[in-house]
Formats: C-alpha cells, structure tokens, sequence
C-alpha cells in the first residue's frame, strides 16, 4: 500500500556477547513515523541497555540465567525508552496545534535470540510471533514438508478480543462498555471509538490527558476543523485514560541449538489472511521448494537433461503471496487485478502486509 506504514529490522551484528540476533517488525498507524523511530532507536537502545545490566539477585544463577533475566529486563526498558522519546518529541508540535502528532503510532513485536538457544519476544499490540517447529526426521523435502506444529507466542492486544474488553472494564469501572469499545462488526472493534490496538507506541491520546485536545483553548481550537489534516482527537466524557499502554508482554521459549525450527513475525495484515498453521505451512513449503531447486541446479551442472526448476520464493516472499492470494480472492479478484487497483482502492481489500521469517540451524561446535 502507498502511504506504507510498517517496517522491520534485523539485526545481527552481535553487538553484545551471546546475543545472535535481534529483530523486529513495528506496524504503524495513522503515518508511518513512529513505527520508523521504532525502527531506528529500539534495537541500539536495547543493546545498550542489556551492556550495562548488572543482576545482583542473581549471583547463584548461571551465566545463561542471568542473561535471559537481562534480556527480558532490556526489551522492556527499551519500550519504555522509545515511549518516552515519542512524548518528548510529539509534545511541543502538539502545543502549537499539530494535533496529528498525538494520533500516530505503532504496534511492535521483537525478538532476542540468544547463543544457548532462548529466544525472547516482546510484543504490544497485534503483530505476532510464531515459531514452527518440525519434528525430529521432518526436516528434509523427501520425508514430510508440511509436518510442522505452530506454537504460537503473543497474545493479540486488540479490542476485538474478549480477555482484552475484560480489561478495560476492570481498568473503568465506572464506564459502560459501549463507551468503552465500540465495535463495527465482530472482527473490527476499536478502544474509544478510536483504535484497535490496545497496546501500542505511541497514540498519545489514548494515555495521557493532555494530549487530548481540547477545543477551546489557544492554538487547538484550529485542530477541530473536519477537514484539517493537523486536527488533534478529542475523546468525549467519560475521558479516564490511559486506555492502552506501551508495555509489551514478554515471552521466553527454547529453541535448543540443533536446528529445524523458524520464527514468523508479522504485522497483523499476514494474519488477517493466514492462520499461524498455514503461514507455518507455506513457510516450510518455501523452505523446501528453496532446498529441492539447489540441488536442481547442482545435478544440472553434470546433467544437461535435468528438470528446470524455477527460482524459489524465500519463506517471507511465499507467505506474502500467499495472504495476496487469499485477499484477492476474498473480494473475487485475481492477484493481478488486485495488483492493479490505486493504493487508496487496494488499502480497503488488504492491510500493509510485514514478515520476516528467523530459521534457527544447528550451532557450531
């Protein structure tokens, strides 16, 4: 879609010893800024917090527990970082009557991947992290390439989800539900009236009151006109925030280090489309179609009469296609129609579509 509002990073530049990666997808709403700041600061403000951890309460553990403790302290302090970063920056425009500045955000979801095989996940809002796990002897295109289990590893902070409304009641006692979450359908419910998300960088009228507008005060009262792109939000009575927060749940899995299982993180427009067994399912189909055309081409070099093989899409391409395929066909199109519809008409068939796609190999000896 064009304006593109997501974005991601990988990282594996081992700037901390036992560290073997980072990465991240950050999808963004109402502009794509937050999210790109996501992308820029997150990852280094993460790295440097984990290289000043010190855990004194850990003395008796070993060295791999206390990293993992580090990690899991470092991704949230980098959230709050990244938070607090965006507050300072949005506060002086929204003050002179950017009110935009305050309606613009992002969902994240990073992961840790450490050298003993712990992989961390930090996630506000809906992105989600899969991992695919293939059983032992299901790792070669000639066995089984669809044996894959999905383990999923965040929980969606949407409006749509009950366990999400329940909290927002037992956060607002004293408002109704409808004031609380308003939904147009069953699948598109929105906190406030306003967003889906519950959890999110950013959307700083959601969480603190001043910057809910307010229109009858200097430079503000501008913001209010319909038709003004710099208008600011103003969330009727009851106005009790926060509604959302920037904190991310954090979940540890191990991996192991003998290999043969991956990691998904996607922005919610792979989910909107995808179940977590599919995605998982079509990532291993890439991964051995990718395998199968290597040793295509290596029996080719001996073998003039050997089978063309086509280029095989990588995990991340294929699942992108593959959510493409089910929007298209959604709404009766084929891909290329699809492909052909102005940025404004496609954004109402499918939404900004990230992925990126970890494969965990054995360790070296």
């Amino acid at each position: 879609n064009n304006p593109f509002e997501d974005t991601c990073v990988v990282d594996q530049s081992a700037s901390v010893e036992r560290i073997s990666g980072v990465f991240g997808v950050f999808d963004g709403h109402g502009g794509p800024q937050v999210a790109r700041y996501c992308e820029r600061a997150l990852v280094p403000y993460f790295y440097s917090t984990l290289a000043n951890a010190a855990n004194p309460t850990l003395g008796s553990g070993t060295a791999e527990e206390e990293l993992d403790f580090n990690v899991q302290r470092s991704l949230l302090a980098c959230f709050g970082r990244v938070e607090r970063d965006i507050i300072a920056a949005a506060r002086p425009a929204f003050e002179m009557g950017f009110g935009s500045v305050a309606r613009v955000g992002a969902c994240a979801c990073v992961a840790v991947t450490t050298s003993h095989g712990t992989l961390h996940v930090a996630n506000a809002g809906d992105c989600r992290a899969v991992l695919g796990r293939r059983p032992a002897g299901a790792t070669t295109p000639e066995l089984s390439p669809a044996r894959v289990e999905a383990v999923e590893l965040t929980k969606v902070h949407n409006a749509c989800v009950e366990a999400e409304k329940a909290a927002l009641r037992t956060a607002h006692p004293y408002e109704r539900e409808d004031q609380l979450v308003r939904c147009k359908r069953a699948a598109a419910c929105y906190t406030k009236g306003f967003l889906q998300p519950t959890r999110s960088i950013g959307d700083l009228f959601l969480k603190y009151p001043e910057f809910n507008g307010r229109p009858n005060e200097p430079y503000n009262n501008i913001a209010y006109v319909r038709s003004d792109a710099q208008r600011a939000r103003s969330i009727k009575p009851p106005n009790l925030p926060p509604y959302i927060d920037h904190v991310p749940d954090i979940t540890s899995y191990n991996v192991g280090t003998e290999g043969g299982s991956f990691l998904i993180l996607a922005s919610d427009g792979l989910w909107d489309e995808l179940s977590p067994a599919e995605a998982c399912e079509i990532a291993v189909e890439a991964m051995d179609g990718r395998t199968l055309a290597g040793a295509a081409e290596e029996v080719s070099v001996v073998d003039n009469d050997a089978p063309a093989v086509p280029n095989a899409l990588s995990p991340a391409d294929a699942l992108i296609r593959a959510a493409l395929e089910r929007a298209a066909y959604k709404c009766g199109l084929s891909m290329e129609e699809l492909k052909s519809l102005s940025f404004g008409k496609r954004r109402s068939h499918h939404d900004d579509i990230t992925v990126v796609v970890v494969e965990f190999h054995e360790a070296t000896k």
